[in-house]
Formats: structure tokens, sequence, C-alpha cells
């Protein structure tokens, strides 16, 4: 990228990017060469397009100046039904970047076995399936009743593919796209699915999400407007991503909502993500982690559903029994966070593709 006026979207896009990525490049010793690998999460929309290209630029060694670490820059793009693009353009404008397509079903291939879940009093159990022809990732979401629950689960069965392929090209660090538009958006959306006890992993600039693999967000202070400027001047293809109509989703209403207070009152949206970005990490020694999404978790994530659920009370029978699976650590509970516990408590049968040892910390 050639030098450019400072007030141009350019110029800002690239002072904001390269402020946020001086967390994550501190991470690593100065004093000594080392190439390390980054995985870009793709969807080829306004903001992982920006992101490609402002990673680019902003990781590459600077005229003049001895840089320490080469970055290897992997583009992941996951394929699914109806969603695929031509991503040749990617190799000929970046020739140093890898390109890869996966398809979101690969996640069966990642995984080590497929477990059967079924939701009950308060809990998730599940039972371990030796062989299973179940492959395809929009047969599981359709198992899902709710529209905003399926939303929320896809998002991270993309997340956990993602992290896999991570792991498999020993990557450093996966960098979205999230702008400062979707960052508001997503603490909204996530408190509502009852997910605002990962909050500060879910929004915050450089999270180490387990040892020596870190989620990054450079785009944290750019709004989406000025993304769409940036691929204008710079000439760059883009594809507009939108959920397909139908019924209003919590995931929907969010975005919709925050991107119409973007251009009435922006300062009002930069306030949302600067006080999320303060919420502190809890003081726990020990990170205990939700068998579905992954994600850090509250360790009582059942009593308190049970606590604030307001029902007809299970059969003393079955609430004893529950007691007691939960007190004596039964196998066949499945660890599940809160968020997790409330998309899923209208499932039965849900076949679950467990990938091991990804979030081993």
């Amino acid at each position: 990228m050639t030098n450019q006026d400072p007030s141009t979207p350019v110029a800002h896009c690239v002072r904001k990017f390269k402020k946020q990525i001086g967390a994550f490049k501190s991470q690593f010793p100065r004093n000594k060469q080392a190439e390390r690998s980054v995985l870009i999460a793709f969807s080829g929309g306004i903001s992982s397009t920006a992101l490609l290209d402002l990673a680019v630029s902003g990781l590459a060694p600077r005229e003049g100046q001895h840089e320490p670490v080469i970055w290897k820059l992997i583009v992941a793009f996951i394929t699914e039904d109806g969603n695929d693009l031509d991503l040749c353009w990617i190799n000929e404008r970046y020739p140093n970047v890898l390109v890869r397509k996966i398809s979101i079903d690969s996640i069966f291939d990642y995984s080590s076995s497929t477990y059967s879940l079924t939701y009950s009093n308060n809990a998730i159990h599940y039972c371990s399936l030796l062989r299973s022809s179940f492959r395809s990732v929009s047969s599981l979401l359709l198992s899902i009743p709710s529209e905003s629950a399926r939303i929320d689960i896809h998002r991270y069965i993309r997340q956990n593919l993602l992290l896999a392929i991570a792991k498999q090209e020993e990557c450093c660090g996966i960098f979205w796209g999230d702008s400062r538009t979707r960052l508001a958006s997503k603490v909204l959306e996530n408190t509502a699915n009852g997910r605002g006890y990962s909050l500060p992993w879910e929004v915050g600039i450089c999270v180490e999400m387990q040892k020596a693999l870190y989620f990054v967000r450079p785009m944290r202070d750019i709004v989406l407007e000025e993304m769409r400027e940036y691929l204008t001047e710079c000439n760059l293809p883009f594809s507009v991503n939108r959920e397909p109509c139908g019924r209003p989703t919590i995931s929907r209403l969010a975005s919709d909502y925050f991107a119409k207070l973007e251009g009435e009152y922006p300062s009002l949206v930069g306030a949302v993500v600067r006080t999320a970005g303060k919420l502190a990490f809890p003081p726990e020694t020990k990170i205990y982690r939700c068998g579905i999404c992954g994600m850090p978790k509250e360790d009582d994530a059942g009593e308190w559903l049970a606590a604030i659920t307001v029902n007809e009370p299970a059969p003393e029978e079955a609430s004893l029994k529950y007691v007691e699976r939960v007190n004596t650590g039964h196998e066949d509970t499945f660890t599940t966070c809160y968020g997790c516990l409330v998309a899923l408590r209208d499932c039965k049968d849900l076949l679950w593709p467990v990938i091991e040892n990804i979030w081993v910390y």
C-alpha cells in the first residue's frame, strides 16, 4: 500500500489498525528471529476484506527497519450451503498469503467422537456414539427449534472449526474483522443470549484464549462505513452478508439497532464498546470451559438456571436423581455454560461433534 494523505479513509483505517495490532505484536520477543502464523477469519464481507488488506500491509516488514518476526498469513474461508466465493483474487493480489477453503461440515473430520445431547432438569446429558453417519451441520442446526438459538450455536461451530484449523497450522493468533458496530451489537446479543459471563473474551482486543494462541480484534475502533470507504478507495471486492428474511432474531435486531444508532449517535456506540472492554476477567485461577461453545463459563450454570426458571416443579423422584447425578459427577452430564443451556433447552437427541483438546489451556 502506498503512502496516503492522512485525511483519507485509507490512512484513517491504517492508523487505527496499527494502534490495536501493537498489543498483539508485543506478546512476542523482539530479540529472536522467528516466523509466526496468523489465521484470518474471512467471510468475503466488508470487515474481513478490509482486515485482510490491513493485515498484509500492517504486518509486512517496514522499509529500512529490522523486524524480528516474519508473519505468515493464512486466510480461512468456511463454505456452507449456498455460500461460496471465488477467492482467486486474493492469490493474485497477495501472492504470499495462503488461502484455505473449508467446508463447515469438516467439523466432523476434526471431531474425535459424536455425542447425542439431551436437555433435562437444567443440564445437558449425553451418550457417546461409537459410529455416526451424521455429517451435516445444517441438519444439526435444524434440531434446534429456536432460530435465534440456531444462529447463536452456528457462530460457535464456525469458531471451533477455525480454532481447530489454527491449531493444525500452528498459528499464534486468529484475527477477527469485528468492527466497532459489530462489537456493540455482540455485547447486546450475548447479554440477551445469557452469555454475559464470557463478554471479556468475546470483545477484548487481544485475548489469550489458550496458551500462546490469541483472539485479536484489530478493527475495534473502525466503524463499518469507514471500512466500506476504505475498500472503495483501495478498489477491493466484497460481498454483503445478510441473514435471510424471516422472523426477527436477537442477532438481527441487535445488528439493525446499532447500525442505525451508528449513523445518528456514533459516540454512543463507541461508549458501549469501550465500557464492555473494561469488563474484568473473573479472578478464578482455573478456567472452566463449556463443552458446546468452548468459551469460559461459570461453574454453576445449571443451579443458576434452576433458580430462575419459573415452571412446574419436576417430579420429586426425577429431582432426586438429578441431584444425585450432579453430586456424584455422573459421567453423562455435559459441562455446559448458561448460554448454551438456554439455547439447547428445547432440544432432544442433538448430535454434537466433540473436538478433543482444542480448548486445552
